[in-house]
C-alpha cells in the first residue's frame, strides 16, 4: 500500500495549471464517497464513516420505543450497516 510519511509543508508551492485555472493541493478529497489524504491511509473516511454509523444509531434509538423489533433491525440494517459496508474494499491493507 502505498504510504508515504513524509508531510507536506503548507509552503510547498505544488500547483497545477490547467488552462487559466491554477489548481491547489489539498490536505483531503472526496470522491465516490470515500475520503482520501496525503498520505492515503484512510484515516478521515473511516472516522467519517464512524461518525455518521454513530449518529443514525443514536437517531434510531430515540425511536426505537415505537418500533418492532423486525423493523429495528431492517432500519440498521439499511442505514447503519450499508454505511458500513459502502468503499469498504479500499480499508484492505490499511492500519
Amino acid at each position: 500500500m502505498f504510504n508515504p510519511k513524509r508531510k507536506l509543508s503548507p509552503a510547498s508551492n505544488l500547483s497545477i495549471q490547467v488552462g487559466d485555472s491554477c489548481i491547489q493541493p489539498s490536505l483531503k478529497v472526496r470522491n465516490l464517497g470515500a475520503i482520501f489524504d496525503t498520505h492515503l491511509d484512510m484515516e478521515h473516511h473511516v472516522n467519517a464513516v464512524s461518525r455518521t454509523c454513530y449518529t443514525q444509531i443514536r437517531n434510531i434509538s430515540k425511536i426505537r420505543q415505537y418500533l418492532t423489533i423486525d423493523a429495528t433491525k431492517s432500519l440498521v440494517n439499511s442505514t447503519v450497516t450499508s454505511r458500513l459496508d459502502y468503499c469498504n474494499g479500499l480499508l484492505y491493507g490499511a492500519n
